[in-house]
């Protein structure tokens, strides 16, 4: 690492973990934007994408304009560096020797390896799940017995987590024969609730 004390390189170090996932993450959402509808591909790709920023690390932009889907050197466009908010005023690059490469690799592929990428293909986190969780909870309580109408709470509220309140409600008046006209008061006011 270009640092020459220990602080510098202590913050450079810092920086850099947070570019690498950065990084990373952008990578998996461009791959999941163009490949979402074939995971298989999707993870096909990305494993080449692997190479592509160790060597753009080490200041190897070859395999970027092949297999990176966010750093391509060309005329109109600049490196992954150049543009990081992390990295880009501190002349980064890392010396390429077969440990660093080892180390890179094994950074890499704590977010972009094929048992990360099996458990994450589908985007799917837990905060999102969490927020469903907590929604029905607080929807079908567990002191609360609802014989009748247990399954048709959950699915309301499953529908409300995935589409927002208001448009939940448009959605489902709209099922049932009564749409809401758009422009008027109420639809205006629906737009605006956002709660699950």
């Amino acid at each position: 690492m270009p640092a020459r004390l220990k602080v510098q390189r202590t913050r450079l170090q810092s920086l850099f973990a947070s570019d690498m996932a950065a990084r990373c993450q952008a990578e998996f959402v461009q791959a999941n934007i163009r490949y979402h509808k074939s995971p298989d591909v999707m993870k096909s790709k990305l494993s080449y994408v692997s190479d592509a920023i160790v060597g753009c690390y080490c200041g190897d932009h070859t395999d970027c304009s092949l297999y990176s889907f966010v750093c391509s050197i060309s005329r109109k466009s600049q490196s992954w560096i150049d543009k990081s908010a992390y990295l880009k005023r501190h002349n980064f690059e890392i010396e390429l020797n077969e440990n660093s490469e080892n180390i890179l690799r094994q950074c890499v592929n704590y977010r972009l390896g094929p048992g990360m990428l099996a458990k994450t293909a589908k985007s799917a986190n837990t905060q999102k799940v969490e927020a469903l969780n907590r929604s029905i909870r607080s929807t079908v309580p567990v002191n609360v017995t609802y014989a009748r109408n247990f399954t048709g709470r959950v699915h309301t509220t499953c529908h409300k987590v995935n589409h927002s309140t208001g448009n939940s409600i448009v959605i489902l008046c709209e099922a049932a024969g009564s749409p809401i006209q758009p422009g008027t008061k109420v639809a205006k006011s629906l737009k605006k609730i956002r709660g699950p």
